[in-house]
């Protein structure tokens, strides 16, 4: 016993001793019993204080329309070597490309070393040769007559 007159039982804390506990008649307690015919055994006000745990999330399903208006996920294509046309063509826009940019330069070049421009237009010629063997290979794989394995090594090392 304290000097305020509380009762302390050993193990127990004066806020659990403080809580009202539910009324009982002789041993009979209300809450419980419906607990027990809901088939609950925590209290409804217990529940609402606990955490929930987050839902994990989900990443959006992509989709498609069909014909006929239904809704169908998309599938995932799998990844497909580049045919030697996408190739080719891929090395003609960058060669093309490249070409351009050296036109740029040699403007730029050509006011201030004569020397410098003229490498510049060495390096276009061949650039341009370049361009004009990757339109050759173009024209007989349209025909089926190239594959991969008859390209000449610097178109074979371009592509690549």
């Amino acid at each position: 016993m304290t000097s305020s007159g509380t009762i302390f039982m050993e193990g127990r804390s004066p806020e659990i001793l403080s809580q009202k506990t539910e009324a009982t008649d002789q041993g009979f307690s209300e809450k419980r019993a419906a607990r027990i015919t809901e088939g609950k055994q925590a209290d409804n006000s217990q529940l609402s204080k606990r955490k929930h745990l987050p839902e994990p999330k989900q990443k959006p399903v992509r989709t498609s329309r069909t014909d006929n208006g239904q809704v169908k996920p998309l599938k995932r294509a799998a990844r497909v070597e580049p045919s030697l046309k996408e190739k080719l063509l891929a090395a003609y826009s960058d060669n093309a490309k490249a070409i351009g940019e050296m036109a740029t330069s040699l403007t730029v070049l050509s006011t201030s070393s004569v020397e410098a421009a003229a490498e510049l237009m060495t390096a276009m010629r061949t650039k341009q040769k370049l361009q004009e063997q990757l339109l050759n290979a173009l024209e007989a794989e349209s025909k089926g007559e190239l594959t991969e394995d008859t390209l000449p090594k610097e178109l074979q090392d371009l592509i690549k």
